[in-house]
């Protein structure tokens, strides 16, 4: 499976319990941290998805500064419920903590195995997120990806057109 079908399936379990709204990939939300997928329950608590596709990847995971940061920082940098998506039998309940939750995904299944637990009950400031969220959504559609990489391409045009004007390539 790949990462992006794994987003799809729960994104789509979340919008089926009328979270509102669901995003894929979004990075700088409430963290440095990119998240792969989040989600606003009607009661508006933040939720978090790591998608795991391989168990290197999931390895590499643990060491990141983002479960050090979550851990011990101020709860309103965090999501209030953390937790990893992975093809079946990839990431066994043993190896995460007891209030992460791990879901498998089976084509376009999602199988709860271990149900996460409430981090805090600090609310996000959800009309920040949407205006996020509503933003990334446009520079995708328009732009074909986020401003950033997109005037990163723009400038290098430019670079490339003005080598080829100076050195006559």
């Amino acid at each position: 499976m790949t990462t992006k079908e794994i987003q799809k399936a729960i994104g789509k379990m979340q919008v089926l319990k009328f979270h509102s709204p669901v995003c894929e990939n979004v990075k700088y939300l409430i963290s440095d941290f990119e998240l792969d997928v989040i989600s606003i329950s009607k009661s508006g608590m933040l939720y978090e998805f790591e998608v795991k596709i391989s168990r290197s990847d999931f390895t590499a995971d643990k060491k990141k500064k983002k479960h050090s940061f979550y851990a011990h920082i101020a709860p309103d940098r965090s999501p209030n419920y953390f937790s990893y998506a992975c093809p079946k039998d990839l990431i066994k309940p043993s190896e995460i903590g007891s209030g992460v939750g791990l879901y498998y995904v089976d084509g376009e299944d999602v199988i709860e195995i271990q149900s996460p637990k409430r981090r805090h009950k600090i609310l996000h400031d959800r009309d920040k997120i949407l205006e996020k969220i509503c933003r990334i959504n446009s520079e995708r559609q328009f732009l074909g990806g986020c401003r950033m990489t997109y005037n990163n391409k723009e400038s290098d045009k430019k670079y490339d057109e003005l080598m080829k004007k100076e050195y006559e390539i």
